[in-house]
C-alpha cells in the first residue's frame, strides 16, 4: 500500500491524490490530505465534534460533497477536524462523525485556503485488489 495521499501541482489551483484499502479509507485520506493543505503542522484535540449525512447521485459526487461540507465545518462552524469516521458510505449516501477542536487562527495557520472541492479531473478508481485511489482539484 502506498502513501495516505499526496499533493499534486495544478495550474493555478492544487490537487490531492488519496489512497485507502476501501472507499472509505480513501475518503478519509483526502479529507486529512486536504487539511494538511490548508494547515500542515496543527496536532488537533479532540473537543468537539458533529455528525452529518450526505446523499448524492454518484460516488464523485459523493467525494466532492464529503469535501465540500468538511469545508463547510471548518469556515462557517469553526471546526477544525481531526478525526474522521466514515460510519457508513455506500454508491449515493455517507454516514459521518468528525471530531476537532475550535478553530484557532495562531495554532491553525493557514498555509492555503481553499475554497471548494472542483469536479475538475475528479477520479475515483479501484484496482485488481480492491485498493482504491482518488484524485481531486481544490479551487485555491
Amino acid at each position: 500500500m502506498q502513501s495516505k495521499y499526496k499533493i499534486i501541482d495544478h495550474t493555478a489551483d492544487i490537487g490531492l491524490e488519496a489512497y485507502g484499502s476501501n472507499l472509505e479509507e480513501a475518503f478519509i485520506h483526502a479529507a486529512e490530505g486536504m487539511f494538511s493543505i490548508i494547515s500542515p503542522a496543527a496536532q488537533i484535540k479532540q473537543e468537539k465534534s458533529a455528525s452529518f449525512q450526505i446523499h448524492a447521485e454518484t460516488v464523485e459526487d459523493l467525494l466532492i460533497a464529503w469535501l465540500n461540507k468538511l469545508l463547510y465545518l471548518y469556515d462557517a462552524e469553526k471546526l477544525f477536524p481531526g478525526d474522521f469516521k466514515i460510519k457508513k458510505l455506500d454508491g449515493n449516501s455517507l454516514e459521518a462523525e468528525i471530531k476537532g477542536e475550535t478553530v484557532d487562527p495562531i495554532k491553525h495557520r493557514i498555509d492555503t485556503y481553499i475554497k471548494a472541492a472542483t469536479y475538475y479531473e475528479t477520479k475515483i478508481m479501484q484496482d485488481k485488489n480492491g485498493h482504491y485511489s482518488l484524485q481531486v482539484i481544490f479551487d485555491v
